[in-house]
């Protein structure tokens, strides 16, 4: 007996205890549901005359997923209704029939839904053929050789044996090679892959629709229903309902304006999280980071406009030339030979020197108290001695970080970071005083 909790049923809205969507609704993520009930029953002909023809074969696609996945379909199943255009079965992997006769023998051959198959009364249709389309069993199908079949076994039948509800499964036979020097090929007779199920049950004949999905639900998987409350009882005068209804109109308001300011306050956060970038970040990602804090502490950063520097600031009507690099070791002397290189660009195309930084995010990966130790030093002393010898700045990620958070705090000015920055040969250190 299927154990799982049904979450999803189609036909129905209003139900307790699960999921829910009426015919011509928005069609749910049926694969994403471990158990998915669908009243065929509900499905009537005025209903199916408003359904657009592709609204069926939506559901169908997603149920041969969801049965492809081993997902487990109950329908409770009715007459058939419709025409060429489409049927009230379309929605359905496999075709299947019924027939219309009626009689009261009932045959229980399984106590699956036992309890359901209690309140079977009489039955007015059987069900007598179900056929495995090719494009489902495609699916199915690991190779092109594979068989899929259909693996049917009755519940409920009537005294002549047809059954009145049935189990499907689909089974999977891979061809099998001849043993020894026999070239042919059989099948095994047990599939080597079953997926998924589906059970038919019938609609209780003296029952309506709702309350025949009611019912299952109660006696097959004892979740309650209560009656569902018409729309017109909102027009009745009913005692303080007005008040209460303007109540939960404020309330509504002020939550909704709670959501916003949690809201504001998250973006507000989310671009405090962003100052850690100026010391996790690499590529592209950490030149934007830097550009944008040397923007906001007040210098106009402009892009590359020389040779393949990140990018120029401009601060007390002087140009700087700016190199950024993020690694995992220390700054490399390649690093500070590349800036150079733009160094001496700059010069070729303006006949000036220009002044220079090297913004390095050594050893991104450690957290900042860890970096510039014995053993992970930022610049190392060939790095320190190419940048002196040559008027280039060396700015740690980890130093301009603590500055930047200082500034964003209003304990330190912008001004003061940028002429402790720029200008400065060698390893620059910020330092209020």
């Amino acid at each position: 007996m299927l154990k799982k909790h049904p979450n999803l049923v189609i036909g129905h809205k209003g139900l307790s205890g699960v999921d829910c969507a009426s015919w011509g609704d928005d069609i749910p993520n049926i694969v994403d549901y471990d158990l998915c009930i669908i009243d065929q029953s509900s499905l009537t002909q005025e209903t199916l005359s408003d359904l657009p023809i592709p609204y069926q074969r939506q559901i169908r696609n997603l149920l041969c997923r969801y049965i492809k996945s081993n997902g487990e379909l109950i329908v409770i199943y009715d007459q058939t209704l419709g025409d060429k255009r489409q049927t009230n079965s379309d929605w359905c992997p496999v075709e299947y029939s019924v027939h219309e006769e009626s009689g009261n023998s009932i045959s229980t051959l399984t106590y699956d839904f036992e309890n359901y198959v209690k309140q079977i009364k009489s039955w007015e249709r059987f069900l007598f053929k179900a056929l495995l389309p090719s494009d489902f069993a495609g699916m199915l199908k690991k190779e092109q050789s594979d068989k899929v079949s259909i693996i049917t076994n009755a519940l409920v039948t009537n005294r002549e044996g047809r059954a009145l509800s049935w189990n499907l499964k689909f089974g999977v036979f891979h061809e099998q090679s001849g043993r020894g020097y026999s070239t042919s090929t059989f099948y095994n007779h047990d599939p080597d892959v079953i997926f998924g199920q589906i059970t038919f049950l019938p609609k209780l004949t003296h029952m309506s629709s709702g309350d025949s999905i009611r019912t299952f639900l109660k006696c097959a998987f004892n979740i309650e229903q209560t009656t569902e409350v018409p729309k017109w009882v909102l027009d009745l005068p009913l005692p303080g309902l007005n008040t209460i209804d303007a109540e939960i109109d404020l309330h509504t308001q002020s939550i909704n304006k709670i959501k916003q300011q949690i809201l504001d306050a998250e973006k507000r956060r989310e671009l405090v999280i962003n100052y850690a970038k100026l010391v996790t970040a690499t590529g592209t990602e950490l030149e934007s980071a830097v550009a944008d804090a040397f923007q906001d502490l007040g210098a106009k950063v402009v892009p590359a406009k020389y040779s393949q520097e990140e990018f120029i600031v401009y601060w007390r009507d002087t140009e700087y030339l700016f190199e950024v690099k993020g690694v995992s070791k220390s700054i490399a002397l390649t690093h500070v030979r590349q800036l150079m290189h733009y160094m001496l660009q700059y010069q070729e195309d303006t006949g000036n020197l220009c002044k220079a930084v090297l913004f390095g995010n050594a050893w991104r990966e450690l957290s900042p108290d860890l970096r510039d130790q014995t053993d992970t030093p930022i610049f190392p002393p060939n790095v320190i001695e190419t940048a002196n010898t040559h008027h280039l700045g060396l700015l740690s990620a980890r130093e301009f970080f603590e500055a930047y958070c200082a500034y964003k705090r209003g304990d330190v000015s912008g001004e003061f970071i940028l002429d402790s920055v720029l200008g400065v040969d060698g390893v620059i250190r910020i330092t209020s005083t």
